[in-house]
């Protein structure tokens, strides 16, 4: 026998088969850190991918279901399915109203309205707040309220829009409200709740509340209103003195309002009107304090007042006529307010004494506060009638626009107008005689105290000949200030 092999030596190599040829390959040696690395990235790479396909598939599911459920509710609005809003929305009437229990409105009939529900008071571009298309319906309903209230209103709350005119009647002999609906379905016009309520001690008054309908609003959800308010007229009441109205009030969004009432006729001592988007149009209303508001919409037409009387709007025109009385034995000044935004002011203002003729030659005296002002317009102030000897304080401002202001022959006091370097203040006097028939003559004295005659100071009064001694009263006590930007001021004494 042969000596075994050692296994524990190196061996010779094998003779190669014939016709086999050995290949010999490096084995590779592995990083087992670096290995787990790779592992789990490609773990996280397949973790990303399965999340936004499970993403993705979600966002096309609550798409799917979003329309089929918006499919479903406009075919429940189309097919008046679990309407809304119901009779049982009240809003907030309990805080509005803590002494009117909740109501049932009687409507005293229903009819085709026969096309578009015209206003009955014209007003220059101002536009109705109707819409116009067939098959409307109008109801009707009454309320009556008391002369002798101290408190009497009308309010429009929710989605309550349209006209409201105020007149006086030779055949009432209390506050008549008349209120008109019109729309296209019973249930809208149903929702809307149409009350008589009260308000603190002796507030008497009408309110609509017309809730909101939530969603996708359509043709058939509208309801529009035309409010008509008739106070008796002094015939009426057998009176040779206009009717007094201790206070009336409104409160509401986009409702026009017109004020057909006479002068003569009707008087209130507290006048307070609250509109918004709409316009207001006065043809003569007397308020001893009014308070007359909107926005986005013009103020037009006749006031009276022997107090106070504030008119302001925004982004709307204001075109008046104003006629202000003054109590000599009064210590306060009678005053006018009146303030708007991006659009013009006209105002034509007459001056008079209490329980004198708007014309009289006698007249004398008064106390008067006026204040204009816009921005971006422009705005023209005139005085065709002023008591001799008045006081007047007149402050008129805008920017970027010209200043137009014509003084009445009576003014006597200081003036002051600026604007912008560049443009010009021009004075100009207007020769008028003596407004008090005594023959005195006109003097003005004014000199530019700002770069290229862009400020002016001044002064005016009559002088007497034979009377040397200062300044009157009046003179010394009135004063006129005026001012603009990037435009020209024009002030004729």
């Amino acid at each position: 026998m042969g000596t075994p092999p050692a296994y524990n030596q190196p061996q010779p190599p094998q003779p190669p088969i014939s016709g086999y040829q050995y290949q010999y390959h490096s084995i590779p040696v592995y990083n087992d850190a670096a290995l787990r690395d790779k592992e789990a990235q490609e773990a996280r790479r397949r973790t990303r991918k399965r999340f936004c396909g499970a993403l993705l598939i979600a966002i096309v599911v609550c798409i799917l279901f979003g329309s089929i459920t918006g499919s479903i509710e406009e075919f429940s609005r189309r097919h008046d399915v679990h309407r809304r809003p119901s009779w049982d929305d009240w809003g907030q009437w309990d805080h509005w109203y803590p002494n009117t229990p909740h109501c049932d409105t009687h409507w005293q009939e229903e009819d085709s309205a026969h096309g578009h529900p015209h206003f009955p008071v014209e007003v220059p571009d101002m536009p109705d707040n109707h819409w116009s298309y067939p098959d409307l319906i109008t109801s009707k309903i009454t309320f009556y309220l008391p002369l002798s209230s101290s408190d009497l209103f009308f309010d429009g709350r929710g989605s309550t829009y349209g006209n409201l005119l105020i007149e006086t009647s030779d055949d009432v002999d209390e506050v008549v409200v008349e209120i008109e609906a019109f729309y296209y379905t019973t249930q809208r016009r149903d929702s809307a709740k149409i009350c008589k309520v009260k308000r603190g001690t002796d507030g008497e008054g009408v309110a609509i509340y017309t809730p909101r309908v939530p969603g996708k609003w359509r043709r058939e959800d509208q309801i529009t209103y035309t409010v008509t308010v008739t106070f008796p007229s002094a015939r009426a009441l057998r009176s040779s003195r206009p009717t007094y109205i201790n206070s009336f009030e409104t409160s509401t969004s986009i409702f026009k309002h017109a004020i057909s009432a006479s002068e003569h006729d009707l008087v209130f001592g507290n006048l307070k009107l609250r509109t918004s988007n709409s316009g207001i149009i006065s043809h003569g209303v007397y308020a001893v304090r009014g308070d007359v508001q909107t926005s986005n919409g013009p103020i037009i037409g006749k006031f009276y007042t022997n107090g106070s009387l504030d008119i302001v709007t925004s982004n709307g025109p204001v075109e008046i006529e104003t006629f202000i009385a003054n109590d000599v034995s009064s210590t306060r000044p009678s005053s006018l307010y009146v303030k708007s935004s991006n659009a013009h002011i006209r105002a034509a203002n007459s001056l008079f004494i209490a329980n004198t003729s708007l014309t009289s030659a006698a007249a004398s005296n008064g106390s008067y506060a006026l204040t204009f002002e816009t921005s971006n317009s422009p705005v023209s102030v005139s005085f065709p009638i002023s008591p001799v000897s008045s006081v007047l304080s007149l402050t008129a401002k805008t920017s970027n626009a010209p200043l137009d202001v014509s003084l009445n022959a009576a003014y006597e006091g200081p003036f002051h107008a600026a604007t912008s370097s560049w443009f010009k203040v021009n004075v100009k006097e207007s020769g008028d005689s003596d407004p008090s028939g005594e023959g005195r003559k006109r003097r003005v004295n004014w000199s530019n105290v700002g770069k290229g005659g862009s400020e002016v100071e001044g002064d005016v009064e009559w002088v007497s000949p034979e009377k040397t001694y200062g300044h009157t009263v009046a003179h010394r006590a009135s004063n006129v200030e005026l001012k603009t930007s990037n435009s020209h001021i024009a002030l004729t004494v």
